[in-house]
């Protein structure tokens, strides 16, 4: 698990771009299972096991809320409350487990942050499948879109220093199994 100073200053670098650009909120949209995916779980600390479809945050400057699939009985929105530092969680608050209606999820978030019009960036649309990348579409018609801001991206290229001392101990590790596989142990 990341830890909270991580966590805080990942958003806190996701929401001085938001603010740089002049964007009322940043929506990303996520899908593990989708090459290119993996954006909510760096900001979250968690992704979904379950095959479900996409997960999502909505992050304003005040608020970074967590969007999931509720997933079996809403075992999805009680890991992702176990596992990472966002408290604001919301799993499908209209339809039962295998009918997330993502889309409203995020526009009632949007609706609760008083954010209704405006500029908002809109992040990973092309992870989620043609009829749920519709609805959103649709859900978020009153909004001027920035689409694929690469705000995310952009922050995920500098390592921080927990993020370089995680990738020097998988260095460390993966030479030890090395050595041991060529030395036949």
């Amino acid at each position: 698990m990341i830890s909270i100073k991580e966590f805080q200053g990942r958003v806190n670098k996701v929401n001085t771009e938001v603010s740089n650009r002049g964007l009322k909120a940043l929506v990303i949209i996520d899908s593990e299972h989708r090459s290119g995916g993996g954006n909510v779980r760096y900001l979250s600390n968690f992704f979904s096991p379950q095959n479900l479809g996409v997960n999502a945050m909505v992050i304003t400057p005040e608020h970074t809320t967590l969007v999931v699939n509720p997933g079996f009985k809403g075992m999805s929105v009680l890991v992702a409350k176990k596992v990472s530092w966002i408290k604001d969680v919301v799993g499908s608050r209209r339809r039962f487990w295998g009918h997330h209606d993502v889309a409203q999820d995020i526009k009632d978030v949007l609706n609760e942050r008083k954010i209704t019009r405006g500029k908002i960036g809109v992040d990973g649309i092309a992870l989620a499948t043609e009829p749920v990348a519709k609805s959103i579409r649709a859900a978020l018609s009153s909004f001027q879109w920035i689409e694929n801001t690469g705000i995310v991206e952009k922050v995920r290229m500098v390592k921080s220093p927990a993020e370089l001392k995680l990738a020097r101990e998988a260095s460390r590790l993966a030479d030890v199994g090395m050595t041991a596989l060529l030395n036949g142990v």
